[in-house]
C-alpha cells in the first residue's frame, strides 16, 4: 500500500515472490492507481485484513481510512502460493521518501584543505 510520488493517487498490490508466476512479479496483483483525494494534505490510515471468515475462500482486502480499496481473492493464486503468502506472522516496514535538494558539489569534487591554526597564547 502506498501513496504514489505526491500525485494523489495510491496503489495496493499482492506479491507471492515468483518472477512472471502467478501473482505477475515484480509487478503482483496490482489495484493500479487509484484517485487518492487529500492523500498530500493530511494523515490517513492505510489497512490490509486477511479475512478468514470462510476459509474455503479467504480474501485479502486493502482499506483506505476504512473503505476497501482492493481485495485479493484466494483463488486468483493456487492453494500453495495462498498459504506461502498468507499463513505466516507479517511485519510492516515503514518507507517515507522525502525529496531533497541534489546537493552543489559532488562527492567526488576537490574540497578546499583548511590551514590548521595554533591557539594563541594569551598573557
Amino acid at each position: 500500500m502506498e501513496d504514489v510520488n505526491a500525485l494523489s493517487k495510491h496503489s495496493t498490490t499482492f506479491h507471492c515472490g515468483a518472477w512472471a508466476g502467478e501473482c505477475h512479479d515484480p509487478d503482483g496483483i496490482t489495484s493500479d492507481l487509484q484517485p487518492c483525494g487529500g492523500c498530500q494534505t493530511g494523515y490517513h490510515t492505510y489497512s490490509a485484513i486477511i479475512d478468514r471468515s470462510n476459509t474455503a475462500a479467504e480474501q485479502l482486502r486493502f482499506y483506505l481510512d476504512g473503505n476497501v480499496t482492493f481485495t485479493v481473492n484466494e483463488n486468483q493464486v493456487s492453494v500453495a502460493t495462498w498459504q506461502e503468502a498468507i499463513d505466516h506472522g507479517f511485519f510492516a516496514i515503514f518507507d517515507l521518501a522525502m525529496p531533497v535538494p541534489t546537493p552543489t558539489r559532488s562527492a567526488a569534487a576537490p574540497r578546499r584543505r583548511r590551514r590548521a591554526t595554533s591557539p594563541r597564547a594569551r598573557p
